[in-house]
């Protein structure tokens, strides 16, 4: 391992941002393709949610603290993005707007909370992976870990104000 961006950590990036592509690809088309009740209901789930900017900053960050768990937060990531997927996938198709639209109308936040997921995801996977390599982990999470947390917290928190006044804006 040298320094923050390590080879490891590169790859451990590039693999994140695939993952989470092709996640929440397949979460937007399961979405899109599901039964009307399910698409209904997933809607109607959505609009309960509390928009302030704090509950969307702590739930975001709550995702990425779990995430960086090794083994078990990529899973974990994955089944968010997917369950993101399918939100959009049913809101798009019970809107009768193309998948694409919406994320590219929430294209600031997208930005924002797809880079702080890519590079905790990254984090995961990367002390996973030196883990399973047995090196040393410790030197990772003291010397790197929180410059990647402080990064995702920041981002993450810009993101949350937006997508509080998007939401406000939009009901």
């Amino acid at each position: 391992m040298v320094g923050y961006k390590s080879k490891s950590f590169k790859i451990s990036i590039f693999v994140s941002m695939l993952l989470i592509a092709l996640t929440l690809a397949l979460g937007i088309y399961m979405g899109l393709n599901s039964k009307e009740d399910i698409k209904e209901e997933v809607v109607k789930r959505i609009k309960e949610i509390e928009v302030t900017p704090q509950f969307i900053f702590f739930n975001n960050f709550g995702v990425s603290l779990a995430t960086l768990i090794p083994f078990f937060g990529t899973p974990f990531h994955l089944f968010v993005q997917y369950n993101t997927g399918f939100g959009i996938g049913a809101i798009a198709d019970l809107q009768n707007i193309h998948p694409l639209f919406l994320i590219l109308f929430s294209l600031p936040i997208f930005l924002l909370e797809y880079t702080s997921y890519t590079l905790v995801l990254a984090e995961g996977l990367n002390l996973s992976y030196l883990i399973l390599k047995k090196r040393d982990v410790l030197v990772r999470i003291k010397k790197y870990l929180w410059r990647t947390l402080i990064l995702v917290a920041l981002l993450l928190g810009v993101g949350a104000i937006i997508e509080a006044q998007l939401i406000s804006f939009l009901r």
